[in-house]
């Protein structure tokens, strides 16, 4: 008699992921087993999750495809500085809803976009309590949503020394 017993999945998403500044990237992104990347954490989380920040730091440039949530606490503790490419690009045909909190967006000469989006037809995306600044030739947040449906809310956000402030 043989019983078949599934395997664990190779590769385990969080619901809520860490990055921290003494972090790795070979992490699994726990509280604590912390990531240094965006870019990686989000990997590890799965789609409707949220990736929290333990530490200051600057976690670099991500791209987001499903529904999130980054979420760096009081201070806007988590930080992506960029040259010649936009700190969050945003790519997803759905109806994903992403939330982005307390991050200071900075971008340094000939960046692109603090917040950029491509596709997201029908999507939410909320921006609370960020600096986005330095986007000189680009825009703060670029919110062109395929359809024209999509929802763009911003609340306690500075814009400053950007191109344009959104482009909506």
């Amino acid at each position: 008699m043989a019983f078949a017993v599934p395997a664990a999945p190779a590769h385990a998403t969080n619901t809520r992921s860490w990055v921290s500044s003494s972090g790795s990237d070979s992490n699994a992104c726990t509280q604590a087993a912390p990531c240094l990347t965006f870019a990686h954490a989000i990997g590890q989380t799965s789609s409707g999750g949220e990736i929290d920040c333990l530490s200051g730091g600057d976690f670099g440039p991500v791209t987001i495809t499903s529904s999130i949530t980054i979420d760096c606490g009081a201070g806007q503790v988590g930080a992506i500085g960029v040259t010649m490419s936009s700190a969050i690009d945003i790519n997803t045909n759905s109806s994903a809803v992403i939330i982005l909190r307390n991050l200071n967006l900075t971008g340094f000469p000939d960046a692109g976009s603090g917040i950029f989006t491509t596709g997201f037809s029908s999507g939410t995306l909320i921006v609370q309590h960020c600096n986005i600044s330095g986007f000189t030739t680009g825009y703060g947040i670029y919110f062109t949503p395929s359809s024209g449906r999509g929802l763009l809310q911003v609340s306690d956000t500075s814009l400053y020394n950007n191109y344009n402030a959104i482009r909506r």
